[in-house]
């Protein structure tokens, strides 16, 4: 199973050994500790020799940026969908440039969720696995990408449906 992260720290010299099993992997989503590296300091601990601690700038760094991109990604959500009713007006009235972001705004809530749909196999895992170790990472990224989601596409039905009622009608 790959979320098992499990390592045995032998020093035979020593007579020291230590081992390290974890139910989940801390390296995964976000820069950890790995089992390995946690035994590995056990060990030189265990010696009184000197032994490195994680660095927990690295390590709740990660948390800060992900609970970040979290915000961001609710905030755009509420703010499309609060917008949304009158989208298709703003839309046909936008030239130029106001176009071309409306355009990337639509590009983007189709592509995140693509990416986020695609970052277990990109780590070398799966939707089941993590859903099940990790629902704190899992389900709110699954959740903003749905949402997204439904709103890049229902955007795109918007622009579809408001050309061919600006179309004339060919007879």
């Amino acid at each position: 199973h790959n979320s098992i992260n499990t390592c045995l720290q032998f020093l035979p010299y020593h007579k020291v050994g230590v081992a390290v099993l974890m139910n989940a992997r801390l390296d995964t989503f976000i820069p950890g500790p790995t089992a390995c590296e946690i035994a590995f300091n056990i060990a030189r601990i265990t010696l009184h020799l000197p032994y490195e601690l994680p660095s927990t700038r690295i390590f709740y760094g990660g948390y800060a940026l992900y609970d970040s991109f979290l915000v961001l990604m609710v905030f755009a959500i509420v703010w499309q969908a609060a917008r949304f009713k009158r989208w298709t007006d703003r839309y046909v009235r936008a030239t130029g440039v106001k176009r071309f972001f409306c355009w990337m705004g639509i590009g983007l809530n189709l592509f995140i969720p693509l990416i986020i749909l695609a970052s277990p196999s990109l780590l070398g895992t799966d939707w089941a696995t993590v859903i099940s170790f990790r629902r704190d990472f899992s389900l709110p990224l699954l959740v903003i990408g749905l949402c997204l989601g439904i709103l890049g596409a229902a955007k795109l039905f918007r622009i579809i449906t408001a050309h061919k009622q600006a179309s004339p009608a060919k007879g």
